[in-house]
């Protein structure tokens, strides 16, 4: 309530100085006090890239490409639903990889948020190995997408878009989470 009349006092003249609230604890309580911090530095976030392609394995499924498959949709998400592995639970990352003109989800995975970028690499190559061709476009709403599959994507050159909008993998996604909320009733 003291800065109300003075809004200005809740500016420091270093910008990396914030005005917080912190409590001591004494024998009649917790007493708080303003103080004038810095925080701590943050933690350099891991590499959002995934580990080298076997580069035979990009040379195979390279040669064994019979032609393109039109435009794939794919997406890199949390999903809803916590998994209950080891120390605590966590939400792990799911991608979705859709036919963009059939709406059918060609490849989906669940993974902890720092292997997503490998198991998506793993999964697209394993399409790709499968249906023996190569997608015309890809399109993505969210630029980790092409940072995960950079790799892959400069083996085989598809034509990348970055969108806003994904109508066969929103599609895809809702269903997806509607038959997952419907099995945890």
């Amino acid at each position: 309530m003291e800065y109300r009349h003075d809004p200005d006092a809740l500016f420091h003249e270093d910008e990396e100085t914030f005005l917080v609230r912190v409590p001591s604890r004494t024998e009649g309580g917790i007493v708080w006090s303003n103080q004038w911090l810095q925080p701590e530095p943050l933690e350099e976030m891991p590499s959002l890239q995934a580990n080298p392609v076997d580069e035979l394995r990009l040379t195979k499924a390279k040669k064994s490409a019979k032609g393109s498959a039109g435009i794939w949709e794919i997406d890199c998400f949390f999903a809803p639903i916590p998994v209950d592995e080891g120390e605590r639970p966590f939400y792990p990352k799911m991608f979705l990889i859709v036919d963009g003109s059939s709406g059918q989800i060609l490849k989906h995975g669940l993974s902890e948020k720092t292997q997503i970028a490998n198991e998506l690499v793993d999964a697209f190559l394993a399409l790709l190995e499968q249906l023996k061709l190569v997608p015309g476009e890809i399109w993505a709403t969210n630029e980790e997408v092409y940072v995960y599959l950079r790799q892959v994507l400069r083996a085989f050159e598809p034509q990348a878009y970055l969108t806003d909008e994904l109508p066969a993998l929103e599609d895809a996604k809702d269903s997806m989470l509607h038959y997952f909320g419907a099995g945890m009733r």
